[in-house]
């Protein structure tokens, strides 16, 4: 079998390069709002983090002044 080249026409190759654009910028759309739903979800993760570290906290100390409280009272 032989390979047959096809010649594109300049109209042709204009048209498939168009074609090609299209499709890059319908990709690169869906990307960023990809990238905008990425970087919503990063600062909602980040709020979260700064609410359980606050939180952490919280208990921490609730933990140390039970436990001196208890301690003082067995210790009186």
């Amino acid at each position: 079998m032989e390979d047959k080249k096809v010649e594109l026409t300049k109209e042709q190759i204009i048209e498939n390069q168009k074609k090609e654009l299209r499709t890059l910028a319908s990709q690169n759309c869906i990307l960023g709002d990809q990238l905008k739903e990425a970087q919503k979800i990063a600062v909602q993760l980040k709020e979260e983090l700064r609410i359980a570290r606050s939180d952490n906290e919280t208990l921490k100390e609730a933990i140390v002044n039970r436990f001196i409280s208890d301690w003082g009272i067995r210790h009186e």
